[in-house]
């Protein structure tokens, strides 16, 4: 399994309309992925900036790829404040 973390800076006044558009569009393009097996969103409220963790498991590294390479994906490259990805290759796990 595949672990990608992706960080997107905006300004906290646009950040619950940021969050809305997450909940509302993104969640909806990672859900119809085939290969991604959820998605968590995060937010970290830190003065005039909020960081938006996005933090997505994928099925296999074939998965991912397409993702990343969905028109989607390509669009959001460009959106101001989005910064590179992170993938990780999951080791190890335990749930409690």
């Amino acid at each position: 399994m595949i672990a990608q973390i992706h960080h997107d800076l905006v300004p906290t006044e646009n950040a619950d309309d940021f969050k809305s558009f997450l909940n509302k569009q993104v969640l909806a393009e990672y859900g119809a992925s085939e290969g991604n097996r959820g998605v968590y969103f995060l937010e970290e409220r830190n003065g005039k900036e909020t960081c938006f963790v996005t933090l997505s498991f994928w099925l296999d590294d074939e998965a991912l790829e397409k993702y990343l390479h969905s028109p989607f994906k390509e669009a959001e490259k460009t959106a101001a404040g989005s910064m590179p990805d992170v993938i990780f290759r999951i080791v190890g796990k335990s749930w409690w």
